[in-house]
């Protein structure tokens, strides 16, 4: 394990990994402040950007990297949604005024977003066009997206159901359960890299994970504590979720390793593939978990 001690994320919360696993994207969901680090070498870059909203508080509720550009990423306010430019170390709005709860970057240059109250829609980013998606209506809890950048995973605050949204025909193509949401954290939610499973905790502090073929879900042993956010790993089958100050990796209801942090409470872990490692924040670091088992490879490339 390696902490990476960041130059000016002093309180790390958010973390997400370009598609190609090259860069680790950091945020503090307060301060406002993003940095890049290098996730082959775990070293920072000095490239970081103090958000500015004209229209929102600072208060971040995802990052997710540009699947064309590890330098670029969207970054969800609570009121409005930043293309976040390390290139140039800019911040520009692409699209304000209503409650978001995430925002992925999708394939086709498109962002799907989940609003608290106007539910899901698919952003034409060369256009700035939105398309709405009726069958999922808001209020939604967050997003996540699969690995090949092709389906979007949406969850709404109350009920116990998890959306499949096929980026390309702007459709809901299937519903899966998971424990209620009941919060606004899209990290409670993950796929695996091949898209067979989907992971995911809710308010109770309960953790599943479903096989999108059969539909059965497999509820994580109790016995691991209070489950909190949750990131795919390099076993299909298997994930990892933040509970309190460790990182578990569950196999369906197996627990097949405890990871201790330095951190009180770890927050954020998300699996680079291309680096086999494993990225969460805590503790006011960035964590790195180097993970020897054997990795499926993402359908981008990495």
């Amino acid at each position: 394990m390696q902490t990476v001690r960041l130059g000016h994320t002093f309180n790390p919360t958010h973390v997400a990994v370009s598609p190609d696993s090259n860069w680790v994207w950091v945020a503090d969901a307060t301060s406002g402040v993003v940095e890049v680090v290098d996730a082959r070498t775990r070293t920072r870059t000095n490239r970081y950007v103090q958000l500015e909203s004209t229209t929102a508080n600072i208060d971040v509720r995802s990052i997710s990297v540009s699947p064309t550009d590890g330098w670029v990423a969207y970054v969800a306010l609570s009121g409005n949604i930043l293309r976040v430019d390390m290139h140039n170390l800019t911040s520009t709005e692409v699209k304000g005024g209503f409650s978001v709860m995430g925002a992925v970057a999708g394939v086709d240059d498109t962002l799907v977003v989940a609003g608290l109250d106007t539910g899901t829609e698919i952003i034409d980013l060369a256009s700035g066009s939105a398309t709405p998606v009726p069958a999922v209506p808001g209020p939604l809890s967050g997003v996540t997206l699969s690995s090949d950048g092709r389906t979007a995973y949406v969850r709404r605050i109350a009920g116990s159901t998890l959306w499949a949204v096929d980026i390309r025909s702007r459709t809901a193509v299937a519903s899966h359960p998971v424990p209620q949401a009941n919060d606004g954290s899209g990290a409670r939610t993950a796929v695996s890299m091949s898209g067979q499973h989907l992971f995911a905790s809710g308010a109770q502090g309960t953790a599943v994970s479903v096989d999108v073929t059969t539909g059965a879900s497999t509820p994580a042993p109790a016995s691991i504590g209070r489950a909190g956010d949750v990131s795919a790993s390099a076993r299909d089958g298997a994930y990892y979720v933040a509970v309190g100050s460790d990182l578990v990796l569950v196999d369906g209801a197996t627990v097949i390793d405890r990871i201790p942090t330095p951190a009180a409470t770890v927050h954020n872990p998300v699996y680079a593939t291309g680096t086999n490692t494993l990225f969460a924040a805590g503790g006011g670091v960035l964590i790195a978990v180097l993970n020897p088992q054997t990795t499926t490879r993402s359908p981008f490339g990495s």
